[in-house]
């Protein structure tokens, strides 16, 4: 077996066990642990994207940066395909990629997660605001 197809196996892998930690670490959510976890894969992103404008190698695990990129994309429903290669080098450590050459895109990645939040948030207020609407009776009457 070549070294790239033995690298697409690890990397296959590799989307398998993120997959298996997303669905275990989502499944029991509430509201408040969300939020928390969000937090925690907000600032998991930020150290190592610190880590790297320092030039240091006091950056998180990267299956850790895996998990928070995957958690923050897929909770803001701003995953793409093309996320998935670098989630998939990222959660194989045994398959080598400079974690500074990469600085840009995890920014982009988690910049495109906070938008989509932001989005998410805005469109929950609008739904909960057109609940509290009451529609118009087509008459002058009190609607209460």
């Amino acid at each position: 077996m070549s070294t790239r197809s033995a690298d697409l196996v690890k990397i296959r892998e590799a989307h398998k066990a993120l997959i298996a930690r997303m669905e275990r670490e989502l499944k029991p959510a509430d509201d408040e642990r969300s939020i928390a976890q969000a937090l925690e894969a907000e600032d998991t992103v930020d150290r190592y994207l610190a880590a790297v404008q320092e030039q240091s190698l006091a950056h998180p695990d990267r299956q850790e940066l895996a998990f928070a990129l995957a958690f923050l994309l897929l909770t803001s429903q701003t995953m793409k395909e093309r996320d998935l290669d670098l989630l998939g080098r990222l959660n194989a450590p045994s398959i080598g990629m400079s974690l500074f050459a990469i600085a840009a895109q995890v920014e982009e990645m988690k910049l495109r997660a906070i938008t989509g939040y932001e989005k998410l948030a805005a469109s929950a207020d609008d739904a909960s605001a057109d609940r509290d609407v009451v529609p118009p009776t087509g008459d002058d009457a009190v609607p209460f």
